[in-house]
């Protein structure tokens, strides 16, 4: 198991109080496969981020989703939302706006639980003592600016 896949698993293992909860949801999802009105949904190689992205649907939409996970060259796990009623659940808990919902980041420690699951769902890490960085792939050019003023 790499480094960064450790850490994934560890940054699984914290459980938030209920405000940070959807703060790190919304991050998974936000940053994930797909984030709109019609379907919301991530993949990943780690089965603890799956299993924790399903932990917090489940706690703070009601919403009860299972993993499935494929054999392939890699393995591959992979939990999305179609169902219009759930997500319409998930939009009316974030708010209104289209993009960027900052409402629920309005403590500290939910900012933290944001960037830990945008990490979770799109950052890459190399040992510190090897090549000290994290990468963050992040789909939707307009979220950067957002980012990089978050992790100021």
């Amino acid at each position: 198991m790499s480094f960064c896949s450790k850490l994934k698993t560890e940054l699984c293992n914290i459980k938030s109080s209920e405000c940070c909860r959807i703060a790190e949801c919304y991050g998974i999802m936000l940053f994930g496969r797909f984030f709109s009105r019609d379907k919301i949904g991530i993949q990943t190689e780690n089965e603890a981020v799956a299993q924790d992205f399903c932990y917090l649907l489940k706690k703070c939409f009601g919403i009860y989703v299972s993993p499935v996970s494929s054999n392939g060259k890699r393995i591959v796990h992979k939990v999305s939302i179609q169902n219009a009623d759930d997500i319409q659940k998930i939009f009316d808990r974030l708010g209104n706006e289209d993009i960027f919902y900052t409402d629920i980041l309005s403590k500290d420690c939910c900012r933290a639980a944001f960037i830990r699951g945008m990490f979770l769902s799109c950052g890459q890490c190399e040992e510190p003592e090897k090549n000290p960085r994290i990468d963050l792939i992040i789909k939707n050019d307009a979220l950067v600016p957002t980012v990089i003023g978050l992790l100021n």
